[in-house]
């Protein structure tokens, strides 16, 4: 397993003030995922929380979003029979590492949620699978003009298989990220301009509207592991 040890102390993470923040990443061949994915972030909701999605994934129309009644939502919406799955996560006033798994081939089980590297929930689709749309985009922070998400996010990766449990964990504790699929990987570190920088080698850079940089991460409040 080939790992990378990332910075933890990048100085900034992203603010999306729930009415116009968006990041745009254009359509990516390596990013149309309909077999397996692992979607990771470090997310701090504001109150009072509202309605937003935190990853729309256009191309195979899928998102996960926070509630307004201080619990997060991660729902899906599996075409075309609309698989829909939600797991009510207590919105807490701190940063969460938030990681959801997918593998199409996994007997069971095969959509996992994690917190802070722990398992919270899972849950098996057994009523369709993932369908592609060519030249759709993903915006992160907002569904398109609506559904904007109001809070702080950071170290957004993306790969394309389901990492494992022991993985998770590992990202979680010791910031050991794998490098085996690595897709996408926006760490904010520069703390300027309009262009998500993607870190993972793979060019996904993304279009930032109506954010703003700030020094609140979740490695400068987090004391102990």
């Amino acid at each position: 397993m080939s790992l990378r040890l990332a910075v933890r102390d990048m100085p900034f993470s992203l603010q999306f003030n729930g009415t116009s923040t968006r990041i745009q990443i254009p359509y990516s061949a390596s990013l149309d995922q309909t077999q397996a994915f692992t979607w990771s972030f470090y997310v701090l909701t504001q109150y009072p929380a509202v309605n937003g999605r935190l990853i729309r994934h256009n191309i195979n129309s899928w998102n996960i979003y926070n509630s307004d009644t201080n619990s997060y939502g991660l729902t899906w919406n599996f075409p075309p029979s609309g698989f829909h799955y939600m797991y009510p996560l207590r919105v807490q006033p701190q940063w969460s590492m938030v990681t959801v798994t997918y593998d199409r081939n996994a007997p069971d089980n095969n959509l996992r949620f994690y917190r802070n590297g722990v398992l919270i929930g899972s849950v098996t689709n057994t009523t369709t699978n993932l369908t592609s749309s060519g030249g759709a985009v993903i915006r992160i922070g907002s569904e398109d003009t609506f559904n904007y998400y109001k809070g702080l996010m950071t170290h957004i990766r993306n790969w394309n298989r389901a990492l494992t449990a022991q993985e998770v964990d590992d990202l979680y504790r010791d910031n050991a990220v794998p490098s085996n699929g690595l897709c996408l990987e926006y760490l904010f570190q520069n703390g300027t301009g309009s262009t998500a920088i993607d870190t993972s080698g793979n060019g996904n850079n993304g279009t930032i509207t109506g954010g703003a940089y700030v020094t609140d991460t979740p490695f400068k409040s987090r004391t102990a592991i």
